[in-house]
């Protein structure tokens, strides 16, 4: 699970280039997008109540 952090970038970016295959589960809309770019990779998105500023879902159901 990737969660919405300024260093989580660096990784989304690095697994969407290395064109593996995987499964990334994610409460981070950017995170979602980046990824998702490659069709390689599977993205699950957590649901929760979403945060603007923070670009990502979050509560409970996160």
């Amino acid at each position: 699970m990737i969660t919405v952090r300024r260093r989580a970038d660096h990784l989304a970016q690095a697994i969407a280039a290395a064109g593996v295959e995987a499964t990334v589960i994610t409460n981070g809309l950017e995170i979602a997008e980046e990824v998702g770019a490659s069709s390689a990779v599977r993205v699950i998105l957590c649901p929760g109540a979403y945060s603007a500023h923070e670009k990502g879902g979050y509560g409970q159901d996160t």
